[in-house]
């Protein structure tokens, strides 16, 4: 028997769902706005972590235990964690009825076509968080399957959702899609209503006259952290960086803050107080060395945002392109060709020209958030 009830919204990621800032704004949004009343989000648990979390009074997140998942670091074993993870889906939402269904990832997209096919929703999003089958580590077989499964399933899809332009344009001319919705990944604005904070510098014990750059997001290897780390262990002793986030580089990290007193590490915050870290912070930092992969090329990182938002210009590596175009038509920061380059913008950097780019950072601010996104975002969910 089918369990009907209130308006109930699916969400589905394959992650522990620990700091998903875009799902939390988004299920925040369709609450607040009155599209749904229930909200249920199933991710994949991971040790300490709760099955079943109540984030919101109206928003749940179901973490499946994962029985293959030991099994992951066998590469060729991989497999069935996700196969298992996508039968559980069906298995426990089979009687279930949702006015929408939101996949966040090619690889649960299958699930939630079945899903529709079963009659459990009759309206379905892809809400791809990057440009799929362009990433880093995608090759050969997988590559070409990854595409395949795309190609079949968009089209069964009833939205497809990206994160920029660049983005929603490949989309639409490889699958030849009418309309794909650019929803930018943008922290809630609130009329700048904060005041830049001495927070960082004052747990870290930075001298306030002193440059403070920061890194936050995923702390793991092909985000150009060890570059970063290499460039500042060089760096004038004045020129100092902070690494906010977590993942598996936060020992290599630790190791350097032993040795160089303006290398700093500070674990990753709840995303209600990262402007105010943020924002104790002079410049945001974000470098990928090497040739990357189109999604890498293409995007606009979460980093953008918070960066803008808390009133800091950024330094980027100039193989951002689109990135690159946003900061050089409206003067938000520097980019640079290589390691050189980023090793003496850090270390001839004025206060002057600092000040002049932060100017601009205000300036383009204003326009900017999660409020201008939303409006967007609700005109999805007009059937």
């Amino acid at each position: 028997m089918t369990l009907m009830g209130n308006r109930r919204n699916l969400h589905i990621y394959q992650s522990d769902f620990k700091f998903e800032s875009r799902m939390i704004k988004e299920t925040s949004s369709l609450l607040a706005l009155n599209i749904v009343d229930e909200i249920i989000i199933a991710a994949i648990h991971s040790n300490g972590q709760q099955e079943e979390e109540q984030i919101s009074q109206n928003t749940k997140v179901r973490r499946f235990r994962i029985l293959s998942k030991k099994y992951f670091k066998i590469k060729i074993l991989r497999m069935f964690s996700k196969l298992e993870f996508l039968i559980r889906l069906l298995f426990n939402y089979r009687k279930y009825h949702f006015v929408y269904i939101n996949c966040h990832s090619i690889l649960v997209l299958p699930v939630g076509v079945l899903l529709k096919k079963m009659g459990v929703t009759d309206f379905l999003i892809y809400d791809t968080h990057e440009l799929e089958t362009e990433t880093v580590g995608l090759s050969g077989l997988n590559k070409s399957v990854f595409k395949f499964l795309e190609k079949k399933l968009i089209k069964h899809c009833d939205k497809v959702i990206c994160v920029c332009q660049p983005i929603a344009d490949w989309y639409k001319k490889e699958y030849k899609l009418s309309t794909v919705h650019v929803i930018q990944n943008m922290p809630y604005n609130n009329n700048l209503a904060f005041t830049k904070s001495q927070i960082l510098k004052t747990k870290l014990n930075i001298p306030l006259e002193d440059i403070l750059f920061i890194y936050q997001g995923g702390l793991m290897p092909g985000r150009g952290i060890e570059t970063l780390l290499n460039v500042f262990s060089r760096s004038n002793s004045n020129r100092h960086i902070v690494c906010m986030g977590y993942g598996e580089l936060v020992d290599q990290i630790l190791t350097f803050c032993t040795k160089y007193s303006n290398i700093h590490f500070h674990e990753a915050v709840p995303m209600h107080e990262i402007l105010n870290y943020t924002s104790s912070a002079d410049i945001g930092i974000f470098y990928l060395p090497g040739k990357l992969c189109l999604s890498y090329e293409l995007s606009l990182p979460n980093k953008f945002g918070e960066y803008i938002l808390a009133g800091i210009p950024i330094v980027i590596s100039d193989n951002l392109t689109y990135l690159k175009s946003i900061i050089d038509q409206n003067n938000l920061g520097w980019n640079v060709e290589d390691e050189d380059c980023l090793q003496t913008l850090i270390n001839d950097l004025s206060l002057s020209e600092y000040s002049d780019k932060r100017n601009y950072v205000t300036d383009y601010q204003r326009n900017i958030g999660w409020e201008y996104e939303e409006k967007e975002y609700m005109e999805i969910y007009k059937k």
